[in-house]
């Protein structure tokens, strides 16, 4: 699986609108979907709270942690999928389906928007409860939403009765933390993915690569090349610094189950290595799914089982095959 982003031209102002271009189908190795509501409860606060002047205040990344009580995950694979990223001319919008955007700028506490906005948006089938949020997300930045920063970091939108509450990214993830001893253990190399500075990401799928990513209460390391594997400490922000092993300099490339990536555009497999030693972040993308990332790389494995439903040979029956790659 190949699949790259590029920020949308028509909302290079207002956020970045991704498309996502896949090759196959099969990038998740044969993993069941997730069910979409499996965030950790939102903590109640009781912080006070003012309203935001202007946009360059809360320029940047967010996190949306509800919206009509509705508690969408953070992560669909290494993407956030449920945001709200606000710019200088307005602010590009998921919320675990679509992405779209809103021109406007923020005067005096609201979120006002353009009078020419045109609301384009990536069209995706995503069921009818979905697309319906979707609509209702995108429509809330059109009623002029009060904007409040909360003193305890979140920010709080509300119009007409609804309520959206939103944390930065390098926040909102500490929700997810998995605890030391479900990090133990083999772990399935699902894919890579890069970063652009710019915005937007590349990646390539790895469930087809052998071997497993072995984690100990204090080491970690690819099973097919064992001279790279490392000790860590696990912080109490969930990041594995590296405490002992190969130097860096030597942890990108001389194992041969991890090619270069053809294309120069597209992370080359090694950069699985690059990640284990760069003191990644560490966190759930699902069940029994987890992501180590960097500023500039992510990489997604997992411990669940890849089946394949597929026909039997009377063409009447199924047969289920185990579709995870070679240990």
């Amino acid at each position: 699986m190949i699949f790259v982003s590029v920020a949308g031209r028509r909302f290079a102002s207002a956020g970045t609108l991704s498309f996502l271009i896949l090759a196959s189908a099969c990038g998740s190795g044969g993993a069941k979907p997730q069910p979409d509501d499996v965030a950790p409860p939102v903590k109640q606060s009781g912080s006070s709270s003012r309203p935001v002047q202007d946009s360059a205040e809360i320029s940047g990344q967010w996190d949306i942690v509800s919206f009509e009580n509705y508690r969408p995950r953070r992560l669909r694979g290494t993407k956030r999928t449920a945001y709200a990223d606000f710019h200088g001319n307005g602010v590009g919008l998921s919320i675990g389906c679509n992405s779209s955007g809103r021109q406007g700028k923020v005067e005096r506490g609201r979120f006002v928007p353009a009078a020419d906005n045109d609301g384009i948006q990536t069209v995706m089938g995503c069921g009818k409860e979905r697309e319906a949020r979707d609509a209702r997300y995108f429509a809330f930045f059109e009623r002029s939403p009060a904007i409040e920063l909360r003193n305890n970091g979140q920010l709080r939108l509300t119009a007409e009765g609804t309520e959206l509450i939103l944390e930065r990214p390098a926040v909102r993830r500490l929700a997810y933390l998995p605890r030391p001893a479900e990090l133990q253990g083999k772990w399935r190399l699902l894919e890579v993915t890069r970063y652009f500075p710019q915005g937007g990401y590349s990646g390539i799928g790895l469930s087809e690569t052998p071997g497993r990513i072995v984690v100990t209460n204090d080491s970690i390391g690819y099973d097919r090349c064992p001279r790279y594997a490392l000790r860590f400490a696990l912080t109490s922000d969930g990041r594995l610094t590296k405490t002992s092993g190969a130097a860096f300099s030597q942890a990108v490339g001389d194992c041969k189950e991890l090619k270069d990536a053809a294309e120069a555009r597209l992370p080359p497999p090694a950069e699985v290595l690059r990640v284990l030693h760069s003191n990644p972040f560490v966190e759930k993308s699902g069940d029994e799914t987890i992501m180590l990332s960097t500023d500039r790389h992510a990489v997604l494995m997992t411990k669940r089982p890849c089946e394949d439903v597929e026909p039997g040979e009377d063409h009447r029956t199924t047969r289920v095959r185990d579709c995870a790659s070679p240990e």
